[in-house]
């Protein structure tokens, strides 16, 4: 057997390298966000950055955000790992959504719906056979389950809309949904 040894630097630099840091960059963004295991971040336009700024050719933001809205989608804007907005590689997004499954709820994840009114929700997505707004469904929501984030620190001033953030959330996370465009 034979014993490799190597410098921080070294291995700083092989970590840089595998996340696109430094040198040529990933093939296209696709490639890019499956070797990251997705671009994470607090606002959509930083994660299209982290992606093109890692894409040899380093295509625009714009350029990496029509892969997300194609018919396609080969890229999937939703929550991630850390509850933040992640950009997927779509075909990767099937072991993330399983893999989610063994995670830990976190405090963000504590005021989510109830299995019940996440599955007519999700019944509510299909039976439209279209894309849906928040504002679709706003009438689906009991006055109790809006009520109930009245002291939550991230609702505003908007309940009805947080409250249906919650189901897409959680929607999402159990894969049934992807985000396409805002409206």
């Amino acid at each position: 057997m034979k014993i490799v040894t190597t410098t921080n630097e070294r291995a700083r630099y092989f970590r840089a390298l595998r996340s696109h840091l430094v040198g040529p960059g990933a093939a296209d963004p696709v490639e890019c966000a499956a070797q990251i295991a997705g671009a994470q971040a607090q606002v959509e336009s930083c994660a299209l950055h982290a992606i093109s700024l890692r894409t040899a050719g380093r295509p625009t933001a714009e350029q990496v955000r029509q892969l997300i809205l194609n018919d396609d989608h080969t890229l999937v804007r939703t929550w991630g790992q850390r509850g933040t907005l992640h950009l997927y590689a779509s075909n990767e997004w099937p072991l993330f959504v399983t893999a989610r499954q063994k995670w830990p709820p976190t405090g963000r994840r504590e005021d989510m719906p109830s299995d019940s009114l996440t599955d007519h929700i999700g019944r509510v997505f299909h039976e439209a056979g279209r894309p849906l707004l928040r504002s679709d469904f706003f009438d689906e929501l009991s006055d109790e389950f809006v009520e109930s984030f009245l002291d939550h620190p991230s609702a505003g001033k908007d309940l009805r809309r947080f409250a249906a953030s919650q189901v897409i959330r959680k929607l999402a996370g159990q894969g049934h949904i992807i985000f396409a465009h805002k409206e």
